[in-house]
C-alpha cells in the first residue's frame, strides 16, 4: 500500500510538471502544434466525419459504462445527468485501464483501478479519492470524442464535423447483429442485395414491406456491427420475420467473406 501511494504522487507530481512546461512553452511552438494539426485534419478526412456507434436504445441512464466501436477503436459511452451522451476513449490516463470497467457516479465516470473520477463534457480529472485533500491536476483528462444523437442513434467523430449527422426516418430500430466479415465486404452483399448507400457506412433497403436503414459500426479488421432500423411503428413490424430476413443476410455476408478467404488461399 506504502509503494501505491508513493508511485500516486510520483504519477501527480510528473502530471504538473509537464502541464508547469506546457505553460512556459514559446508561442511560436505553440503555433507550430496547432498548424501540424490542421494538417492531420486535412489529410485525414474521415477524422473528421459522424459514423453511426449505437442506438440511442441501447445507452441508457446508467451507473455502467457501454462499450462502443469508431472505426474499429474502443469507445466508452454513457450519459450525464442530463442526459446528454458521452464518448470517450477506452482508456483511462492514470494506467490506461479501460473506462468500460468503471462506473458512473454523480455526473462522473470512475475508473475502476483507482478510482479516478472525470467529469462529463471535457473528460477534465476532478477528483482522485487516494487524496481528497490534493487538487487534481488540470491537465489530466480523457480523451473525449464529438457526439451526438440523431434519429435514435449516437454518432461519434473523432474531429468536429463542422455539419449535424444525417438524418433519416429510422423510427423502430429492429436489432444489432455482429458480423464475422469486414466492413467492406458487408457492405458489398448489402449493395448485390439491393442496399443502396445513403452516407458512409449507412444503407437503405427493404425489410419486409417496409423501408430500413442499415448502418454499420466497424469493431476490428474482421468484424463489424450492423444496427438495422426501419421507419414504422413498432406495432406495425412482424418482428420474427424481419429477424429471419437479417439473420439470412448475415449468413450472406459471412460466406462471402469465407470465400473470399478460400480463393486467396489458393
Amino acid at each position: 500500500m506504502k509503494r501505491m501511494f508513493l508511485e500516486d504522487i510520483f504519477l501527480i507530481v510528473c502530471h504538473y510538471v509537464k502541464f508547469l512546461i506546457g505553460l512556459r512553452r514559446p508561442n511560436t511552438q505553440r503555433r507550430g502544434n496547432m498548424n501540424e494539426q490542421l494538417h492531420s485534419t486535412l489529410s485525414a478526412p474521415d477524422k473528421a466525419r459522424w459514423c453511426p456507434v449505437i442506438p440511442s436504445a441501447d445507452l441508457p441512464a446508467s451507473v455502467n459504462v457501454t462499450l462502443g466501436f469508431l472505426n474499429g477503436e474502443e469507445v466508452a459511452l454513457w450519459r450525464a445527468d442530463n442526459g446528454a451522451p458521452q464518448a470517450w476513449q477506452n482508456k483511462c490516463p492514470h494506467r490506461g485501464l479501460r473506462f468500460t470497467l468503471g462506473r458512473v457516479i454523480n455526473n462522473r465516470l470512475s475508473c475502476a483501478y483507482h478510482g479516478w473520477e472525470y467529469q462529463a463534457g471535457d473528460g477534465r480529472c476532478v477528483s482522485i479519492p487516494a487524496h481528497p485533500q490534493m487538487p487534481a491536476p488540470r491537465n489530466i483528462c480523457a480523451s473525449t470524442f464529438y457526439v451526438v444523437e440523431s434519429d435514435g442513434m449516437v454518432w461519434v467523430s473523432k474531429e468536429d464535423p463542422r455539419t449535424p449527422p444525417p438524418t433519416f426516418a429510422s423510427k423502430t430500430y429492429l436489432r444489432t447483429m455482429g458480423i464475422r466479415a469486414p466492413q467492406k465486404v458487408a457492405e458489398e452483399v448489402l449493395e448485390k442485395r439491393s442496399w443502396r448507400p445513403v452516407a458512409p457506412a449507412v444503407f437503405r433497403g427493404t425489410v419486409g414491406d417496409h423501408t430500413a436503414f442499415a448502418y454499420l459500426a466497424k469493431s476490428g479488421d474482421e468484424l463489424v456491427l450492423l444496427h438495422v432500423a426501419v421507419d414504422a411503428a413498432a406495432d406495425a413490424v412482424s418482428f420474427q420475420s424481419a429477424h429471419a430476413q437479417l439473420k439470412k443476410l448475415r449468413g450472406e455476408i459471412e460466406i462471402a467473406w469465407k470465400k473470399q478467404g478460400e480463393l486467396h488461399a489458393t
